[in-house]
């Protein structure tokens, strides 16, 4: 049985199982073959094929040029390649043909047909959108065209359009999907590889932009910008979508760090906790987490904790803290955390109160973490959309929250704070836990004297 790989995606070429390239040196002997193989294994009747590359002949010529270009194709192919009678023209079933084509058009329908909410976060697709991309050599039949048969040139023009839709939206979505991994190498690659195919795509500018920015290359991200106006000025005589414009400006005003409130002092010192202090501060260096809750009781130590990290934390842009307990869980809770936001982060609202689209915009381009703390009496639901819609539109940044119970969202990755190690009433090493010695310093804020010993020890254990 004979095997033939075909390439149809960057011009037409055909290798048997011999490795032996074969050439189709005539337009039309390429567009029959490539008809005969896009179209899957069925019967084609000769005089539909006849009709659809010489429409514009007697039936007899047009039959007799197929008859000429089916001729062409035997001496070319495999003896086996084709099937043909006085009446059909199919591929043979018993060879084996594989064309990028169909392998293109398989995975295209996979991802269709599977079960996702996002495509670009599927695990299941993103191997068949990485096939999409690789096979991908160029437009469908490349430099192809056949004016003197409206229906195949048609048919072409419809494959081929069919083929780069398919091939820009799995580009989109892997480079969505590396942009919110923070794998940014492999995210730049992809968006240039989209805007090599269509240069319009003001939306992967944009991507570029955030990567650019992300990895520290703002001059890029801003001659990135310039490249996008120049191009949507020449094409369509337009600007920039309102976002792109604001994303820019932020570029052009981003400074080194959020230059809002600062960090609260700690009442008190850090004791113990280096185990969850490791563990938050690796959470925060992994790119694909963005979404942390530390969850615990009321006085365990959530807040103290966080303020650890965040003094610890060091990022492009820096560290937002945000403290929400003195936040009203009213109707007006958006309007709070906008504003709560907007005061940490420095924002001064354009006219009145401080809208999300700004503080989106601030947010777009700037690598930092931002830590609300104490949300547990606020109503979840709008909080969930309102921290859901951050993270898909700040792409870079991460969000470290305190309460005692979780939010609930997939992507939230859950530190569960119990209190500190108690010794017992027996330890002679009483003295080095963390919570003896937290209790020995808040006891000298009141009793400046303070300090354990053999008679208090017991109630101090107790105590803690």
């Amino acid at each position: 049985m004979s095997v033939l790989s075909v390439q149809l995606l960057g011009g037409v070429a055909v290798e048997s199982d011999q490795r032996e390239l074969i050439r189709l040196r005539s337009g039309k002997s390429q567009a029959l073959f490539a008809y005969l193989v896009t179209e899957g294994r069925r019967v084609h009747s000769r005089d539909t094929l006849a009709g659809l590359l010489w429409p514009d002949v007697t039936p007899k010529a047009s039959a007799l040029s197929l008859r000429q270009a089916l001729h062409r194709l035997k001496t070319r192919l495999p003896t086996d390649a084709l099937t043909i009678t006085r009446k059909s023209v199919e591929i043979n079933a018993a060879v084996a043909t594989v064309s990028d084509f169909q392998i293109v058009s398989q995975a295209v329908e996979m991802t269709r047909a599977h079960d996702h909410d996002v495509r670009y976060r599927c695990s299941t697709c993103r191997p068949q959108l990485e096939k999409i991309v690789e096979l991908y050599g160029g437009e469908f039949l490349d430099g192809l065209f056949l004016d003197d048969c409206t229906t195949m040139e048609e048919w072409i023009l419809f494959t081929r359009e069919w083929v780069k839709r398919n091939v820009l939206a799995a580009l989109d979505d892997l480079t969505r999907h590396h942009l919110e991994a923070r794998t940014y190498r492999q995210a730049e690659t992809y968006a240039q590889q989209l805007l090599q195919i269509d240069p319009l795509q003001e939306t992967t500018h944009r991507q570029l932009m955030e990567i650019f920015a992300a990895t520290g290359r703002r001059a890029d991200a801003l001659k990135q910008f310039e490249r996008c106006r120049l191009l949507l000025e020449k094409e369509f005589g337009v600007s920039p979508a309102p976002e792109t414009m604001a994303f820019m400006r932020e570029l052009k005003n981003d400074g080194e760090t959020v230059t809002g409130a600062p960090l609260p002092s700690a009442n008190t010192a850090f004791f113990g906790r280096s185990a969850e202090f490791t563990q938050l501060s690796d959470w925060i260096n992994q790119p694909h987490i963005r979404l942390i809750t530390i969850v615990g009781t009321g006085g365990v130590g959530k807040t103290r904790l966080a303020l650890r990290v965040a003094e610890e934390t060091e990022l492009p842009h820096g560290v937002a803290f945000i403290p929400l307990a003195n936040i009203p869980a009213d109707a007006a809770l958006l309007l709070h955390l906008l504003s709560a936001t907007a005061a940490a982060l420095g924002i001064k609202p354009s006219s009145g109160a401080v809208s999300e689209q700004e503080i989106i915009d601030y947010l777009r381009a700037r690598k930092m973490l931002l830590i609300y703390d104490n949300l547990e009496h606020l109503a979840l639901n709008e909080l969930r959309d309102f921290i859901r819609s951050l993270l898909i539109n700040c792409l870079h940044i991460t969000i470290l929250q305190t309460s005692r119970e979780r939010l609930r969202l997939p992507s939230e990755q859950l530190l569960k704070l119990d209190g500190l190690p108690v010794p017992t009433s027996q330890a002679d090493n009483a003295h080095e836990f963390a919570s003896i010695q937290l209790f020995e310093e808040s006891a000298r804020r009141v009793v400046p004297n303070f300090r354990l010993t053999a008679s208090n020890k017991q109630a101090v254990i107790d105590i803690c």
